[in-house]
C-alpha cells in the first residue's frame, strides 16, 4: 500500500479497525505521556511527585511506542502491554491530582487534564479490545462475551468518529504531519535568532559609522561611544552626511559583488520568485550575505528598513529545513520562515502570520496556517526573551499616550473613507517612482553595479542637506527624520508632534529617498519606509481635516491609519496592514478605520497599477506572471513529475509525407522536430503538414499528394514547415509556470530540454489536466475545504 494511501487513512497499515483503533490510541497516549513527562521537568514543586510524573508519562510514551510498533506488524495478540498503557495512565491520574494538590498552577491543572484524557483513552482501547476477534486476541476469546450492551455501543461509537475524522487532522498525525511541524518549530527559532543577530549586527554597524550621534536603525540598545567615521569626517562639516551613507553603499556594493546579485533590493520579490518557479528552492548562503549587506546599509543611513532582509533569511531557513520533508511542503516551510522574520523583528505574531499567508502564499488552507502559526509563535517566543518585548500590543517605538477612537461617526467615516483613496494614489506612486528609480540606475546608467550604491547614499546625503535648507532645521535634524528606517519620525507623527510643513516635506522627500536606496541596488526592506510615508501623508491629511471640520480625531489617528493604508496599497494586503499597525501601536479602538482605508487603499491601487504591486513588479520585470490565486497544487509541482520521457520526434529533413505517418501511427498533433543530437530545432504540429498531403485510405500507406502553392509539398523538409521559435522548459520548471507560457502563447505542448538543449521529455495540456486530477483529495484538502454533497 502506498505512502499516499497511508495519509488517506490513518492506520490503514494494519488489518482491521480493531488493531486501527489500538494504533490511534496508543499514538495518542505515547504523545500525551511525553508531553506530561515534559510538564514534569518545567514546573515546580516538591522533587518526588515531579519525579513521578517523568517517569509515569515517560514509560507510558515507551510503552504505547512499543505498543505501536507491535501493532504495525501484526503481533499484539494479546492485550498486556495494552493492559500495562492502562495502569500507567491510571497511576498517571494520581501522581497529576498528588502534584496539582502539592503546587497548583497552570501547569499541574495541564497536567491533570492529560491524566484525565490519557485514561479516557485508555478506556476505549480497552472497549475495542472486549470486542476483539476471538481468533486473534486470546484476553478478548475469554472475557468478549461479558461486554455490556454500554461497552459495545461506546466501540461501535468510537469506530463512527474514527472513520469520519477529517482527512487534515489524519495528516497531522502522520509522519509528514510530524516531520512538518517539526520543521516548522526549527524554522521559528531560527528566524527568531536570526531577527536577533540581525538586529546587533546593524547595531555594530551603526557603532563604526555613526558612533551613538545617530541611531538610523532604531536599535534599542544602550549606545557606545567608539571612534568612528561620522566622527573622523567632523571637519568636513554638513558634507559628511552626504559621505557616510555614500561609504556604507559602496561597501555594499563591493559585498554584492563578491557574493551574490540576489541581495539586491528589498528581498521579497526574491522570495515570491522561489516560491513561484523554483518550488521554494533558496541557497542558504543567502541568509548570512543578507544580513551582513543589510546592516551595513541601515546603519550607514540608507533610507530603507529591517523587515525585507529579515523576511529573506527566515525564508533561507525555510528552505533549508525543506529539504528534510516532502518537496510539496517546502513552500509552505519558506512562507513560515518569511512570516517568522516578521514575527519577530516587530513582535507581531499575528501580522506576521497573516503576511506568510496574505502576500507570499495567498491561500489560507489548514495545512499552511498550521504550519506558518507554529514558527511564527517560536520565532516571537525567542525575539521576546532576547530583547525584552512586551506580550501586550505594542511596540516601544510606535506607542503613544493617546488612545484614538472615532468621535463623530457620521463625519469621519467619509473622511477615512477619502484617506483611502489618497493612500491609494500615494502608494501607486511610490511604486512607480522606486521601479523608475532602479531602471534609471540599472539599464540607462552604464556604470559598474557596486558603484550605484554609493551613487544612491550620496543623493540621499545631499536631500538630508536640502531638508535641512527647507524645513530651516540643522542636518542632525534632518538626518535623524531622513536616515535608517524612520520610527522616531513615524511615532512623531502620530503623537501629532509635527506641522503641516514638515509632515508634507517628509513625506515627498521620504519617497526620493528610499527610492534612490532601493533603486540604486542597496540592500533593504521598503515595509518601514511605506509606514512612514502613510504616517507622514495621513498626518498631513488629519491637519487639514481638522482645520475644515469640527468634530474630528486629531491629526495623529489619521497618521496612525495612514500608515497602514499606504502599505496596504503597495503590497495589496490590507489585513496584514491592518494587524501589524494594530500590534505595533496596540490602537484597537480605531480597527474600524484601518480596516476601511486599508481595503480602499487596495482597491483602488489594484486598479492603478494593473494589479499589481511593490513585491511583484519586480517578477513582471522578468516576465513571470503572479496570478491573484494560485491554482490547487500545481506550484509544488515540476515539468519533471509529469512530464512525457518517451518523445516521438522528427528528425531535421524529414519529410511532410514521413512526419504525417508518424502523425496517424501515433495520433499526435505536435512533434518536438530534433537534429542529431537530440537538440531541440523546432515543433511541428499537424496542421503544418496536412495541408500538403490528402490521404485515401485508413493507413498511411496510400496516400495521393498534391503540391501547394509557395513551392511547398509533400517532399518539403519539416524544418521549413514548422516553427523554430519554441517555448521550452527545463525539467525543474514550476508546474504552473508552464502553464502560464501555454496561455500566454497559445500553445498545446512543450518539449522540455536539459541544460545543452537536448530534449528529455515533453508536457501537453493533458499532461497537466492530468496532474491536477491525480492530486488526491486528502491533498487539495490540505489546501480547501471540499463541501458535503447536497444529499448528504
Amino acid at each position: 500500500m502506498t505512502s499516499h494511501r497511508r495519509l488517506r487513512s490513518w492506520g490503514s497499515w494494519v488489518p482491521d479497525d480493531i488493531d486501527r483503533l489500538g494504533a490511534w490510541t496508543n499514538s495518542v497516549n505515547a504523545a500525551l505521556g511525553l508531553a506530561v513527562a515534559i510538564v514534569g521537568v518545567v514546573l515546580g514543586g516538591p522533587p518526588l511527585e515531579r519525579l513521578d510524573t517523568i517517569l509515569v508519562g515517560g514509560g507510558l510514551a515507551v510503552v504505547s511506542a512499543y505498543n505501536l510498533h507491535r501493532i504495525a506488524h501484526h503481533t499484539l495478540e494479546h492485550p498486556d502491554f495494552v493492559r500495562a498503557g492502562g495502569i500507567l495512565s491510571l497511576w498517571l491520574v494520581v501522581s497529576a491530582v498528588r502534584i496539582d494538590a502539592a503546587t497548583p498552577g497552570v501547569l499541574t491543572d495541564a497536567a491533570l487534564c492529560i491524566g484525565v484524557l490519557v485514561f479516557a483513552v485508555s478506556a476505549l482501547d480497552f472497549v475495542a479490545q472486549f470486542r476483539g476477534r476471538p481468533g486473534k486476541c486470546r484476553w478478548a476469546r475469554t472475557h468478549g462475551p461479558r461486554v455490556s450492551a454500554a461497552g459495545a455501543a461506546a466501540g461501535d461509537t468510537l469506530r463512527r468518529w474514527h472513520r469520519s475524522a477529517t482527512s487534515s487532522i489524519r495528516f497531522f498525525l502522520s509522519r509528514d504531519g510530524v516531520r512538518l511541524n517539526t520543521a516548522a518549530i526549527l524554522v521559528g527559532i531560527v528566524a527568531g535568532l536570526g531577527a536577533v543577530v540581525f538586529r546587533i549586527t546593524i547595531f555594530a554597524a551603526q557603532a563604526v559609522f555613526f558612533g551613538a550621534t545617530l541611531n538610523p536603525g532604531a536599535v534599542s540598545f544602550a549606545p557606545i561611544h567608539v571612534p568612528n567615521l561620522f566622527g573622523a569626517l567632523a571637519p568636513l562639516g554638513p558634507l559628511r552626511y552626504a559621505l557616510v551613507p555614500a561609504v556604507g553603499g559602496l561597501i555594499v556594493g563591493l559585498v554584492i559583488r563578491r557574493t551574490t546579485t540576489a541581495i539586491r533590493g528589498h528581498g521579497v520579490p526574491e522570495v515570491l520568485e522561489s516560491l513561484m518557479v523554483h518550488n521554494g528552492q533558496i541557497d542558504p548562503k543567502i541568509a548570512v550575505y543578507k544580513t551582513v549587506s543589510s546592516s551595513i546599509a541601515i546603519a550607514s543611513g540608507a533610507s530603507l528598513g529591517r523587515e525585507g532582509p529579515i523576511v529573506q533569511i527566515g525564508s533561507a531557513a525555510g528552505s533549508y529545513f525543506g529539504a528534510f520533508v516532502h518537496s510539496r511542503y517546502t513552500r509552505t516551510l519558506v512562507a513560515a520562515g518569511a512570516g517568522s522574520g516578521i514575527a519577530a523583528t516587530f513582535n507581531t505574531p499575528l501580522a506576521g502570520v497573516m503576511f506568510a499567508l496574505e502576500i507570499l502564499l495567498s491561500e489560507y488552507a489548514l495545512t499552511n496556517v498550521v504550519t506558518v502559526v507554529l514558527s511564527a509563535v517560536t520565532a516571537t517566543a525567542v525575539a521576546r526573551s532576547v530583547l525584552a518585548f512586551t506580550a501586550v500590543p505594542g511596540v516601544r517605538e510606535f506607542l503613544v499616550p493617546i488612545t484614538y477612537h472615532i468621535v463623530t461617526p457620521s463625519l469621519e467615516f467619509p473622511l477615512y473613507a477619502g484617506l483611502g483613496v489618497v493612500a491609494a494614489g500615494i502608494g501607486a506612486a511610490v511604486v512607480r517612482l522606486l521601479y523608475a528609480s532602479e531602471h534609471l540606475f540599472q539599464d540607462r546608467w552604464d556604470l559598474p553595479g557596486y558603484l550605484t550604491p554609493a551613487i544612491g547614499g550620496a543623493l540621499l546625503g545631499v536631500s538630508v542637506l536640502l531638508t535641512a535648507v527647507l524645513l530651516d532645521a540643522s542636518p542632525l535634524q534632518s538626518a535623524t527624520w531622513l536616515f535608517g528606517v524612520g520610527y522616531g519620525t513615524i511615532h512623531s507623527s502620530i503623537a501629532g508632534d509635527l506641522t503641516l510643513l514638515v509632515l508634507v516635506a517628509l513625506a515627498v522627500l521620504k519617497v526620493v529617498g528610499f527610492s534612490l536606496s532601493i533603486g540604486s541596488g542597496n540592500s533593504g526592506g521598503v515595509f518601514s519606509p511605506t509606514l512612514y510615508v502613510g504616517a507622514m501623508a495621513g498626518g498631513a491629511f488629519g491637519v487639514l481635516v481638522n482645520a475644515a471640520f469640527a468634530g474630528t480625531a486629531s491629526a495623529g489617528a489619521y497618521a496612525l491609519v495612514g500608515t497602514a493604508g499606504v502599505f496596504a496599497a503597495t503590497a495589496s494586503a490590507p489585513l496584514t496592514a491592518t494587524l501589524i499597525i494594530f500590534e505595533l501601536t496596540g490602537q484597537y479602538t480605531i480597527i474600524l478605520p484601518l480596516l476601511a482605508v486599508t481595503v480602499i487603499g487596495s482597491e483602488v491601487a489594484q486598479g492603478l497599477l494593473d494589479n499589481g504591486t511593490i513585491y511583484t513588479e519586480a517578477l513582471r520585470d522578468k516576465g513571470i506572471t503572479v496570478q491573484e490565486r494560485r491554482i490547487g497544487s500545481l506550484e509544488d509541482l515540476a515539468a519533471k513529475d509529469v512530464m512525457s520521457t518517451d518523445v516521438d520526434t522528427v528528425t531535421v529533413g524529414t519529410s511532410a509525407m514521413d512526419a504525417l505517418r508518424v502523425f496517424q501511427q501515433r495520433s499526435h498533433r505536435g512533434l518536438p522536430i530534433v537534429d542529431a543530437d537530440d537538440t531541440v530545432a523546432g515543433m511541428l504540429v499537424r496542421s503544418d503538414v496536412e495541408p500538403l498531403v490528402t490521404v485515401a485510405g485508413d493507413t498511411a500507406e496510400t496516400v495521393a499528394v498534391c503540391a501547394r502553392d509557395g513551392g511547398q509539398s509533400p517532399s518539403t523538409a519539416v524544418e521549413e514547415l514548422g516553427t523554430t521559435n519554441v517555448v521550452t522548459a527545463t525539467p525543474d520548471t514550476n508546474l504552473l509556470t508552464l502553464v502560464d507560457r501555454m496561455a500566454r502563447v497559445d500553445i498545446g505542448r512543450i518539449p522540455i530540454v536539459d541544460t545543452d538543449g537536448s530534449l528529455v521529455g515533453i508536457v501537453t495540456r493533458t499532461d497537466v489536466l492530468a496532474a491536477y486530477d491525480r492530486i488526491p483529495i486528502d491533498d487539495v484538502g490540505d489546501r480547501q475545504w471540499a463541501l458535503p454533497d447536497a444529499g448528504a
